[in-house]
């Protein structure tokens, strides 16, 4: 089961031929989040920002406010005593975002999740478990508690940019760690991990500044190339092209596989 907003997500560079979803934190919504694609400069990604339903908050006194899932208490956000079905629920509508943007032609290899906050938690979550991996996940003042579910081979390929403020009176910024050790021990590998001194619980523009190179890589603007074009590239060019998608190509031995893998991703 999903969640059902209010309304529709805010989309910026609507004809992109890459794609980001990127979640807001409690209390915030995907229209005011949505300045940060002018930050991102990134004209060929097309940025979705959805907005969570309004509901009520414990940690808020039980104040209503957009958020993905309930938050009980600063001590459950370490321990891992979630609202485990509101989390289900929200990775399930981010699924269904991603769905949409499949069905408007942008592969799963083009399209990266992100978020803030709980946003952030929500889109790790997805990242871990999804049917389809996505190319890259931004987490950005968030967490992941130990026992998150296992992640599928297929997502182990996904990469990872976690940022966090290291005066951050929320979400203290030793999650940041916590995070890294859970995905570590699901496999993961790919993980571009950065704090930043004296921020609290919000941005900067120097993290915003990573975040921008780490999607450029992710998200390449360069064109892909035409199935006649793969055919003539060296094994080492098949190889920096899958690699740059995502592929683990070590397993290869022959440049016939090199190619046929190539292929499947056009």
């Amino acid at each position: 089961m999903a969640i059902k907003p209010g309304f529709p997500p805010t989309v910026v560079n609507p004809t992109g031929n890459a794609a980001v979803i990127f979640l807001h934190g409690l209390g915030d919504t995907g229209r005011n989040l949505s300045m940060l694609a002018s930050a991102f400069r990134l004209p060929h990604v097309k940025f979705v920002f959805p907005t969570a339903p309004t509901r009520r908050v414990t940690i808020n006194m039980g104040a209503s406010m957009p958020a993905w899932f309930d938050l009980y208490d600063v001590q459950s956000i370490a321990t891992g005593r979630n609202d485990k079905q509101g989390i289900a629920e929200a990775t399930t509508y981010l699924g269904q975002l991603v769905e949409e943007e499949i069905k408007a032609g942008i592969p799963a290899e083009r399209i990266a999740v992100g978020g803030f906050s709980q946003g952030g938690h929500v889109a790790l979550k997805y990242s871990l478990t999804a049917q389809r991996a996505p190319a890259a996940c931004v987490a950005l003042s968030t967490w992941l508690e130990p026992d998150t579910q296992t992640a599928s081979t297929a997502n182990l390929a996904t990469k990872y940019f976690l940022g966090h403020g290291t005066a951050d009176p929320l979400i203290p910024c030793f999650l940041l760690e916590t995070t890294k050790s859970a995905l570590a021990s699901k496999g993961v590998k790919d993980v571009d991990l950065r704090t930043y001194q004296g921020v609290q619980h919000s941005t900067s523009m120097e993290e915003l500044d990573d975040v921008r190179d780490f999607l450029l890589r992710a998200l390449s603007d360069a064109p892909p190339p035409t199935r006649e074009e793969v055919e003539r590239m060296s094994v080492r060019e098949l190889k920096a092209l899958l690699t740059s998608r995502g592929v683990d190509t070590h397993s290869f031995l022959e440049r016939s596989e090199f190619v046929e893998r190539a292929k499947a991703l056009l």
